[in-house]
């Protein structure tokens, strides 16, 4: 079981998510059920994480949005790169346990696994401008701030 393994199926399911967006617990069961979609996953952290993006995602996407040039909106990031943006900073900002370095780096390698031509690259870039508006001591606190074991 490993974590990016679990990465990538987080942001598979929330990729799904994007587009069927009825039934979402319903949805996640069935992921949960589906042995060789979970073989190596971590279940509770794959949960922590989806049930974590979903209930701040717009905190997150306001992070995302800030980096974005002034002719782009978070409609126009395509649903596979978001999804991983999503995670990466759900892990990042919000669980606030993994540092950005090993995060980010795991967002690229999905990203060039799952995403298009462009995705790591986008991604990469994404996440270095959103960065400069972090440090170290400003990961959050807790407050407003759902987690997804709750």
């Amino acid at each position: 079981m490993g974590r990016r393994t679990t990465r990538e199926a987080a942001v598979k399911i929330l990729f799904q998510f994007e587009f069927q967006k009825e039934d979402i617990e319903e949805q996640l069961e069935y992921f949960l059920n589906d042995e060789e979609f979970t073989k190596n996953v971590e279940k509770d952290y794959l949960i922590d994480v989806v049930r974590g993006v979903l209930a701040n995602k717009e905190t997150i996407d306001t992070w995302i949005k800030k980096d974005l040039n002034e002719d782009w909106s978070i409609s126009r990031i395509a649903r596979i790169d978001l999804s991983i943006l999503r995670v990466c900073l759900y892990e990042y900002k919000i669980k606030a346990e993994i540092p950005l370095k090993i995060v980010a780096n795991e967002a690229v390698e999905i990203a060039k696994k799952y995403g298009t031509n462009s995705s790591a690259n986008f991604v990469n870039g994404l996440l270095g401008g959103i960065s400069t508006h972090f440090n170290e001591e400003d990961k959050l606190s807790g407050e407003n701030i759902i987690y997804g074991e709750e």
